[in-house]
């Protein structure tokens, strides 16, 4: 499976409290093993507004809306937007927008911190089967320890090692409907090993 994206963000304060993001992006979302092999229909494109509401100095929740084409033709479907994070030499965060990520760990020195990371996420390949176009579906947990070091003022790299603690395989119709059909052939994977390296630059 490949799951390549590029998106853009803009984030602008508002009034009273209130913040603004907006984003636009394109991706392959494919299980072609060449490049030469994608197909136009297998590129979903992607914009969305959600405001954004801070309540105090560790809450932000917010809504909005989010366009994409991913049964084929234009769909707007709602966004949600939830982040809890206290920020010390104690850490801890919990979000939901890219999927879900709880976190919570310690900060040594200036240039290094160990978390306790839970991440809930997924994958999508868009093929045909049975001369249907179709959606693969791949939903995971991760559960690991991901100690993070900051390189320079604005760029940071971490490490998870861990676990993928369920991982859950199904396909689907590429149309509305299928989001409320029973999913096909669904198949359950036992606990594997994870790994994982993530590199962070701040502009």
């Amino acid at each position: 499976m490949t799951n390549l994206q590029v998106s853009l963000f803009h984030l602008r304060p508002l009034k009273n409290d209130w913040a603004l993001i907006a984003f636009v992006g394109a991706g392959v979302y494919t299980a072609e093993e060449s490049l030469n092999d994608i197909k136009s229909n297998q590129i979903l494109g992607n914009a969305g507004v959600i405001f954004i509401k801070k309540f105090n100095q560790n809450l932000e929740l917010g809504g909005g809306a989010v366009l994409n084409n991913a049964f084929g033709y234009p769909m707007l479907f709602p966004a949600f937007y939830f982040n809890y994070s206290y920020e010390g030499r104690y850490k801890i965060k919990a979000s939901v927008m890219n999927g879900l990520e709880l976190l919570a760990g310690y900060t040594f020195s200036e240039n290094f911190s160990l978390y306790f990371n839970i991440e809930m996420n997924a994958q999508l390949a868009l093929l045909e089967k049975e001369e249907k176009e179709v959606m693969f579906n791949h939903q995971y947990i991760i559960v690991g320890l991901k100690p993070e070091f900051k390189i320079t003022k604005h760029i940071s790299t971490s490490f998870t090692a861990g676990i993928n603690a369920s991982r859950f395989a199904y396909f689907t119709d590429r149309n509305l409907k299928a989001i409320f059909e029973d999913s096909e052939n669904d198949a359950h994977f036992g606990i594997s090993p994870y790994a994982g390296v993530e590199l962070k630059v701040k502009l």
